[in-house]
């Protein structure tokens, strides 16, 4: 459990699924840069969820040569969050398929 202060963060990680469920938002009716920021924010809070000290997260991404360029971006904010201490991302990619551009 986060000790941090910040009430909406606490909040947030500690819905139960049918909150989470019950609480949905047209995503329509939002901005697609907010889309992404949410996106990003739910991968955050997931991964926190399911990471521990002695259990941590790990996850290999194959083929990395082929990510388009959102994914990218939300690797590197799930790579350099600091509160992401129990996780390791591990990409492979194959190097006779990256071209220079």
């Amino acid at each position: 459990h986060n000790n941090s202060g910040d009430d909406d963060e606490d909040d947030a990680t500690s819905m139960s699924s049918t909150q989470i469920l019950e609480s949905q938002v047209d995503l329509s009716s939002i901005r697609p840069e907010d889309r992404r920021i949410r996106l990003q924010l739910s991968f955050q809070i997931f991964i926190r969820l399911v990471s521990a000290r002695f259990h941590p997260l790990v996850i290999f991404l194959d083929d990395i040569q082929w990510m388009d360029a959102s994914s990218v971006e939300l690797l590197q904010v799930l790579a350099l969050n600091r509160e992401s201490q129990n996780l390791m991302i591990i990409g492979s990619y194959r190097s006779n398929e990256v071209f220079a551009q």
